[in-house]
């Protein structure tokens, strides 16, 4: 009799224990899922943000020379801005992104205005290059635009 009273208190103890211990720890998880959700979104945008630099550092380095010499020295102006607007989005400096912004787009339109003197091949070479700059850049750019809430 003592051992089923016994027994009984045992599984009494046990069952209300463990109720106790879940209700406490569904309690914890709901007060954390915000917090989660915008480390979550946070963490998606690094992911683009690390995509769209990476590509455009690559760029950068593989970038091809020409033949025509003030069409390198204004590649190399582009190289130099894309690399400190890069520099300026992982340092989260406004005011040097915006300055570096201005200068990609400076030496973007220079190039562009330099690629009629090229030959066919060179000019195709030179495009397949600027649009992918051009839109891994503005990709990078409305992003950090949209990051301006957080």
């Amino acid at each position: 009799m003592i051992r089923s009273i016994v027994g009984g208190l045992c599984l009494l103890i046990f069952f209300s224990c463990s109720i106790e211990t879940l209700s406490l720890t569904s309690a914890m998880d709901d007060d954390q899922q915000p917090a989660s959700i915008l480390s979550d979104i946070k963490f998606a945008e690094n992911i683009e943000q690390t995509k769209y630099t990476s590509e455009l550092t690559n760029l950068v380095r593989v970038f091809p020379r020409f033949r025509n010499v003030n069409l390198n020295r204004d590649v190399s102006k582009l190289k130099l801005a894309i690399e400190n607007y890069v520099y300026a989005v992982k340092a989260k400096n406004k005011n040097a992104r915006g300055k570096t912004y201005k200068e990609y787009i400076r030496s973007y339109k220079n190039i562009q205005r330099q690629a009629k003197y090229l030959n066919p091949d060179e000019k195709e070479l030179l495009n397949r290059y600027m649009v992918r700059i051009k839109t891994n850049m503005n990709m990078l750019e409305a992003l950090q635009n949209s990051n301006v809430g957080f």
